[in-house]
């Protein structure tokens, strides 16, 4: 696991992180290091410097420094705060990225984490940047920053999610697809696995879940199939009104859960949305324009009159037929 904080000989020896007061460590290229702290970001505070190889200087009260927030392209950034704003307040400045320079410190922490987060060497601006722990990354096309836990999760509250995998031989792919809100009117689609791309900002319309995981799922289905299928299993009911006996009905709930799980031949596709019942049901009327998402709700609804096709791909394990509303 990659340290996430700065470590004690990159602080003053009096300086006391864990007393919970805003601070930030700003390390550059050349190993000249800045320490600000205070009871919040951009009040006053006391700040420590240290020129390369050198000892910290002697503590002075001032004003926070006018480029305390700024992310720039040579300087590595430890923020801790309680400020929940703080994102707002980042500022990139800086042409290039972090391993266009020469840099005097070690900062393999910092590379590891741009390994692990699918996309980041892809993404419009790259920065060594932590808040409370947590690496900063940005989502195109404004270079949106948002915050990924250690455990490599995006910060925020998951709107939606949907799995794609398989195995062909001895190869086996996955590919996890996930919406996060990161304020009430912006949400990140980011991925994982094996056609995973660079972070995208989305635009939440009016505050309107619905519409922007519509879109979400839109765009996924330009990239991967069954898309919509899971999405219609995820938000439709099976057999609503009671056509099937209760074994048909019991053999169909296997069937799709099989789907969603990979048991049938390693194959996945699952789609699970994380919003309430109000919002699920304008969701499914925004989809229902989909032809695929369209023809497996009505034969959810109607397995035994509508659904013989759906039974038989899922039975055979044959799904080419999500190509076909292509």
């Amino acid at each position: 696991m990659a340290k996430r904080m700065p470590t004690a000989r990159q602080l003053p020896a009096d300086f006391a992180p864990s007393k919970g007061v805003s601070w930030v460590l700003r390390r550059g290229a050349a190993d000249e290091a800045v320490l600000w702290a205070g009871p919040e970001l951009g009040r006053q505070g006391q700040i420590w410097e240290r020129a390369p190889k050198g000892e910290w200087g002697v503590a002075e009260d001032c004003p926070a420094p006018a480029d305390l927030l700024q992310l720039a392209d040579d300087v590595a950034v430890w923020i801790s705060t309680a400020d929940d704003k703080v994102l707002q307040r980042l500022v990139v400045t800086g042409d290039g990225e972090p391993d266009d320079h020469d840099w005097k410190f070690k900062v393999t922490s910092f590379e590891d984490e741009d390994d692990e987060f699918p996309g980041s060497y892809d993404a419009p601006h790259r920065r060594y940047a932590r808040v409370n722990g947590s690496r900063v990354h940005f989502a195109e096309p404004d270079a949106s920053p948002f915050l990924v836990s250690p455990d490599g999760d995006v910060h925020g509250e998951t709107l939606a999610s949907f799995t794609s995998a398989g195995e062909m031989g001895m190869y086996a792919s996955q590919t996890d697809w996930c919406l996060t809100t990161i304020s009430a009117q912006v949400a990140v689609a980011s991925s994982t696995g094996d056609e995973a791309c660079a972070p995208q900002a989305l635009t939440i319309p009016g505050d309107d879940e619905a519409a922007v995981v519509a879109h979400w799922l839109s765009v996924v289905n330009d990239e991967a199939i069954g898309v919509m299928t899971a999405a219609a299993i995820e938000l439709n009911p099976l057999d609503p009104r009671g056509e099937l006996s209760d074994d048909e009905r019991t053999f169909w709930a296997s069937l799709l859960a099989d789907l969603r799980s990979g048991t049938n031949y390693g194959e996945t596709f699952d789609c699970t949305v994380y919003l309430d019942d109000a919002v699920r049901g304008t969701l499914r009327g925004l989809l229902n324009s989909d032809p695929e998402y369209r023809a497996v709700s009505e034969a959810l609804a109607a397995p035994r009159t509508k659904g013989a096709w759906l039974l038989t791909a899922l039975q055979e394990a044959d799904y080419a037929v999500f190509n076909s509303f292509a």
